[in-house]
């Protein structure tokens, strides 16, 4: 995953979402899609508990 936000954040895909015509709120869009793929992908692999 860390791959996926280095390739994201620090290569020149940063300018396809970074750039003069963007709206405002598109930097807060990419964090926030990091953000759920990292709960969806929490979710998925979790283990099992029995008990709970």
């Amino acid at each position: 995953m860390a791959f996926v936000l280095l390739l994201l954040f620090l290569t020149p895909f940063t300018q396809l979402w970074l750039r003069e015509a963007a709206p405002w709120y598109l930097p807060y869009l990419v964090w926030g899609g990091v953000i759920l793929l990292l709960l969806l992908l929490r979710l998925l692999f979790r283990p099992y508990r029995e008990g709970r």
